[in-house]
């Protein structure tokens, strides 16, 4: 079985929470915005500094970079339009 801390059970959470919201802007107006974006970056830079797994740091970086590499390219060749290779970097 899974054992979650708190802190886990807390990043679920604002996951779903920004999940919720980008969703429902993005079905309303048909757009991801920014500051959604940059919220989520924010929030989710913060909670990896409170756990404190810095050696978790190359690894993470790694996954960022490859995800926004992918999301842009599939933006360039149109499969994804530019909010969602946003998001899909931002989630990773």
């Amino acid at each position: 079985m899974i054992e979650l801390t708190t802190l886990d059970i807390i990043r679920l959470f604002v996951f779903a929470i920004f999940g919720i919201i980008i969703s429902y802007y993005d079905l309303k107006e048909k757009k991801i915005y920014n500051k959604n974006i940059l919220a989520m970056a924010i929030v989710g830079i913060t909670l990896f500094l409170i756990g404190r797994n810095f050696d978790l740091l190359p690894s993470l970086l790694t996954n960022f970079f490859l995800a926004l590499l992918i999301g842009f390219a599939f933006w360039k060749i149109g499969i994804w339009s530019a909010g969602d290779g946003k998001l899909f970097s931002i989630c990773t």
